[in-house]
């Protein structure tokens, strides 16, 4: 058998992730909220957009913030989604 060159073969396989957020042009509200008269709440316990959460000792729970509206979740259980701080 000769010393023959051979070309390398690179295959790559391409993935899209979405990630929401106010900084990469996605509405996360728009494909999992739900609209109503206060706003858009989010049903279920697993949302995983949220900007960043802060303790309220106030109400003993904790806020969630919501990037793209700009405005502070907290999670009811007995409703079992996420409303709007108001």
């Amino acid at each position: 058998m000769g010393s023959e060159a051979k070309a390398d073969v690179v295959v790559r396989k391409t993935t899209t992730t979405v990630r929401y957020g106010h900084d990469r042009g996605s509405h996360y509200y728009r494909d999992h909220g739900t609209r109503y008269n206060g706003g858009y709440y989010f049903s279920g316990r697993q949302h995983d957009h949220w900007g960043h959460r802060t303790w309220n000792s106030q109400y003993h729970r904790y806020h969630y913030w919501e990037p793209t509206l700009r405005i502070y979740y907290y999670y009811d259980a007995g409703l079992g989604g996420y409303y709007p701080c108001q």
